[in-house]
């Protein structure tokens, strides 16, 4: 499934933006993607699979045109659910 967070109202609101970036930031970086040193996290687009979150993100929003489309995966299991507001999609994701 692939949802728009601005559209979709399923995190919360700015005030968790500065966490949410520190967390995705922190997960990149395991990952081992090629990211700019200022690079900002924000949750615009992202999908869901039967395991967890990919928060895609376009050349240049994170990271240089060589390194491309980067996706930032996060299972349901390290997903903080502090960030999640509740509603039917993230209903299924907090009962995980």
């Amino acid at each position: 499934m692939y949802v728009s967070a601005e559209s979709d109202g399923t995190f919360t609101d700015e005030k968790m933006q500065k966490e949410i970036h520190n967390f995705l930031l922190k997960k990149a970086k395991i990952q081992g993607l090629g990211i700019f040193d200022d690079a900002i996290f924000y949750l615009g687009d992202f999908y869901i699979t039967d395991t967890g979150f990919y928060f895609v993100y376009n050349v240049y929003d994170i990271g240089s045109y060589a390194a491309g489309v980067q996706k930032v995966y996060v299972p349901f299991k390290e997903f903080p659910k502090k960030f999640l507001k509740k509603n039917e999609i993230t209903k299924r994701i907090i009962e995980f």
